[in-house]
């Protein structure tokens, strides 16, 4: 849709449709047009990064993928512990690898003394200070749970 608004693709390459931000049908189209490999979705059901590649320069401007894997539903924008967890993560922008959350926990007691800090501040995700201790934390949770066959899910929201 970026790239429509931008002029970077027109309907000629959709096929028709106006992907214009916030048009509930043209997104139901859309989507039913990925599902089915159909038209323009054809090209969008190879992911953010192949699509932007087969639409040419411009078009990769707009692509929000690490190591090729876009982005999924977090925005790191607000959530530096995020994005630098998509950074980082050995698959690309994934959730299931750094999966930080250890700096929201409801005893924040316990956060401290896992990431060995003094300061209640550098459990806030909106700041850099701290966060490569949340997301190195994280990773090491993360593989200890990949190793033992559990949920991440349930354990992020125990909150600790």
């Amino acid at each position: 849709m970026e790239c429509f608004q931008e002029g970077v693709i027109s309907e000629e390459e959709t096929g028709g449709l106006s992907l214009e931000w916030g048009n509930k049908e043209i997104i139901e189209e859309m989507i039913r047009r990925v599902g089915e490999v159909e038209g323009f979705g054809r090209v969008l059901a190879k992911g953010s990064w192949r699509a932007s590649k087969e639409l040419g320069e411009e078009a990769e401007k707009f692509s929000q993928t690490i190591k090729k894997q876009g982005l999924p539903a977090n925005d790191p924008r607000n959530a530096l512990d995020w994005g630098l967890g998509y950074a980082t993560a050995t698959r690309g922008a994934c959730h299931l690898k750094a999966f930080p959350f250890i700096n929201k926990a409801v005893d924040v007691q316990f956060a401290k003394e896992e990431l060995q800090v003094d300061d209640e501040k550098l459990l806030d995700p909106t700041t850099p200070e701290g966060i490569g201790k949340v997301v190195a934390w994280s990773e090491n949770w993360s593989a200890a749970l990949d190793s033992l066959g559990l949920c991440k899910f349930l354990y992020n929201y125990l909150g600790f």
